[in-house]
């Protein structure tokens, strides 16, 4: 027997430990498997379009409510094969991340110890795990990651290495466009290095993709963006609001995820001080998302954003041989322990949502949507939204119904309902009008707003418009922004007056329209004094527009 080199793994590893945390990765992931209620907000716009009434949130209305058109359309296939939603996603979900957990522990490690270690770590990463899952673009995230590294940098000749590399980026970008600081330092490397010719087929590969979603959108949506930009970026919030947010999501990440941020700074600095070109690439890609995370605000999901860099730093890792010329020493797995202690001792003690309104989402709907419950209680997870649908008496031409949290409501509802989201993450004339200012927005910590989550007003005659199906919009500024939103997303698609619509609206013809009729509404933006201090503006329609009974 060899004596022990103090390694965490000993180097006489025969893959028999590797091939048990395989099992114990799959094990948890079924014992943590979830949907999040975003996610569904994506399956009523795929039900629709299987169904044959296009890409819409309600039908009728063409407005993309989706961020990642590439995850969009492998759930829409796969709901098209089954019919099922809930099963479909989740197994889809686990198919990508047991490929990716097979490729960076199996096929790219150079020994059996290597992927152990890295098989080790990615158990330990709660933001992995708990992300491996939920029905969100995540698990095709990190699939794509662990391909544009091990295909595209380590493992291919360089013109084949290349294209790949161009290729897969694409598709990681149609995937969740904000991933582009992260990997393009990496992708101007290679170019960099390439001859005129390669590095033209390479450009090809990267923005043929892009430029073709991009063209369909303007065409079909009418704008370049997807709807959920301007309702969830768009916001009164300062930079320094918005950075002091960021910052606070970093933070909370310590408590939640720990053990993610600090193997991630052992790898980063490792990367950095003993790695190639390449690896530094990855260091400052990194370096570069956590700085775009920081501007725009951070997310209200702890551990999602920061799981793709872990993944991106680990198969790095892998290809420069860093584990095997420098492996971690035992005193990481005190670390990854005591992180997720510290997890389920702020669990414990605190609520799911911390101050700064950042949630761990999957203990919020783990009991709603958990594949543990799916065995206790059916229809699963139907009964979860059943408290919350509409009722089917509604006397008007189309029933109408508000919602904070809209996924699971608006999913089965069904398409005759047309749901109003309070956050107008599917409504494209009220997400460009300004949020409501609950609280003070450059003071994050008094909950003014969490990332995603900014109430949009309800201006006066817009819920009669809806239900008559006619412009009752009461302000003459708002209602010919009305009418434009309306030509733009349900008229004909290649129609002159549409047309005109999408270039009035996109250059910004309405702002100033949008600008006057919020001047005179001061109740919906500016504080009113209360004997407990300053509130803030109703939705508009009176109704509370803080979360809703499963968010708490």
């Amino acid at each position: 027997m060899q004596p022990w080199s103090g390694r965490l793994i000993p180097a006489s590893d025969n893959g028999i430990l590797r091939r048990a945390l395989l099992a114990l990765f799959l094990l948890a992931l079924l014992a943590t498997a979830w949907v999040h209620d975003d996610a569904f907000i994506s399956l009523r716009s795929v039900d629709n379009l299987v169904a044959g009434r296009g890409l819409t949130w309600n039908a009728g209305e063409r407005v993309q409510v989706f961020t990642h058109p590439l995850w969009f359309f492998i759930l829409a296939t796969g709901y098209a094969v089954t019919g099922e939603p809930y099963y479909t996603t989740l197994a889809i979900c686990l198919l990508c991340s047991l490929l990716a957990v097979y490729l960076v522990a199996f096929r790219f490690p150079a020994s059996p110890r290597e992927g152990t270690l890295v098989l080790a770590a990615l158990l330990l990463s709660q933001g992995f795990i708990d992300y491996s899952t939920s029905g969100l673009e995540n698990p095709l995230t990190h699939l794509l990651v662990v391909l544009i590294v091990g295909l595209g940098w380590y493992r291919a000749d360089a013109a084949r290495g290349l294209l790949w590399l161009a290729f897969l980026t694409a598709l990681a970008l149609l995937n969740r466009l904000d991933l582009l600081p992260l990997l393009l330092p990496p992708l101007a490397v290679e170019l960099w290095r390439a001859g005129a010719r390669q590095r033209l087929g390479a450009l090809a590969a990267l923005g043929l993709p892009l430029l073709a979603w991009e063209a369909f959108s303007l065409v079909y949506f009418g704008f370049l963006v997807p709807n959920t930009a301007p309702a969830k970026l768009a916001t009164a919030v300062s930079l320094a609001g918005k950075a002091a947010q960021g910052l606070n999501y970093l933070a909370s990440n310590l408590i939640h995820d720990g053990f993610t941020i600090a193997f991630g700074a052992w790898l980063a600095a490792k990367l950095w001080r003993h790695g190639s070109s390449r690896g530094r690439a990855a260091v400052i890609g990194v370096g570069l998302y956590l700085i775009y995370l920081v501007v725009i605000g951070g997310d209200y999901m702890s551990g999602r954003a920061l799981a793709a860099p872990f993944v991106l730093f680990l198969t790095c890792a892998l290809g420069e041989g860093l584990l095997r010329r420098h492996p971690p020493r035992p005193a990481w797995l005190a670390v990854g322990v005591m992180a997720l202690a510290l997890r389920s001792a702020a669990a414990l003690a605190g609520h799911a949502v911390d101050p700064f309104g950042i949630g761990d989402e999957r203990r919020v709907w783990h009991p709603h949507t958990g594949l543990l419950y799916a065995a206790v209680a059916s229809p699963w997870p139907q009964s979860s939204a059943w408290q919350y649908l509409p009722g089917r008496d509604c006397a008007e031409e189309h029933c109408l119904h508000q919602q904070n949290e809209v996924g699971l409501v608006g999913f089965y509802s069904g398409p005759d309902v047309y749901v109003l989201d309070n956050m107008a993450l599917g409504d494209a004339f009220r997400a460009h009008l300004p949020g409501i200012r609950r609280g003070d927005f450059n003071r994050p910590g008094a909950l003014a707003w969490r990332p995603g989550h900014v109430a949009r007003p309800y201006p006066a005659g817009l819920l009669e418009s809806l239900a008559t199906g006619r412009n009752r919009i009461e302000d003459q500024d708002l209602a010919r922004f009305y009418d434009a939103i309306h030509s733009l997303i349900s008229g004909p698609l290649w129609s002159a007056e549409r047309w005109r619509a999408i270039w009035r609206v996109n250059s910004g013809a309405y702002e100033e329209s949008i600008h006057r009729w919020a001047g005179r509404h001061p109740e919906l933006f500016e504080p009113r004094q209360t004997k407990t201090g300053p509130a803030w503006g109703p939705a508009g329609n009176g109704r509370e527009t803080g979360e809703s009974a499963p968010s708490q």
